[in-house]
């Protein structure tokens, strides 16, 4: 969600802010204001990811309170709370692990690829089981992949009915955070999965 990223671009522009030294005062240039000489304001823009999601860029809001546990961001009128835990942002029982996106590494690694057909690691493991090939058709919600991450298994499933047009990994693989495992090709429209 929007104020997923809007509460953690303003984590970020918290840690950026300058404290003051002893004496109360703060050099001036070394706010992160996007002040710039003779020119207009740059934007102050955060690249931003959460695995298996596009990467996207983020601004922080113009309200909002963050302490070291808590932020609190204003989007169109809706006060929204989270709690923090250095890139970890929790709320009502869901958690989001925000973390920094750097297009050129994406770029180099393949994790820039992640979309709505392609399947990423959720966290670095090892993959425990493979159950699809490539040219297999599978129904939204088939669990294709098994990866294993500190004792805990995730189960990576279909995004919807397609045709599995990559397998990247096999039984046994190590696998890093956001690595591209499988893709799922959607089914042509009006084509039953069979």
């Amino acid at each position: 969600p929007d104020e997923v990223y809007a509460a953690a671009a303003a984590a970020r522009l918290d840690t950026l802010a300058p404290r003051p030294d002893a004496g109360g005062w703060t050099d001036p240039f070394s706010v992160p204001s996007g002040w710039r000489t003779g020119g207009v304001r740059a934007p102050l823009l955060f690249p931003l990811r959460v695995a298996g999601v596009e990467p996207v860029t983020q601004s922080a809001p113009a309200v909002a309170t963050v302490t070291p546990i808590r932020v609190t961001v204003e989007l169109d009128g809706v006060t929204h709370h989270f709690h923090r835990d250095g890139d970890w942002l929790g709320r009502d029982g869901d958690t989001w692990h925000v973390q920094d996106h750097d297009p050129v590494e994406a770029s180099l690694s393949g994790a820039g690829r992640a979309g709505a057909d392609t399947l990423a690691a959720p966290m670095p493991g090892t993959v425990t089981v493979v159950k699809v090939a490539v040219g297999d058709e599978v129904e939204a919600g088939q669990s294709l992949l098994v990866v294993e991450a500190m004792k805990m298994e995730h189960v990576i499933s279909a995004p919807h009915a397609g045709t599995v047009t990559e397998l990247d990994v096999t039984a046994g693989a190590t696998v890093a955070m956001d690595q591209i495992l499988a893709v799922v090709a959607p089914l042509a429209e009006g084509q039953d999965p069979s």
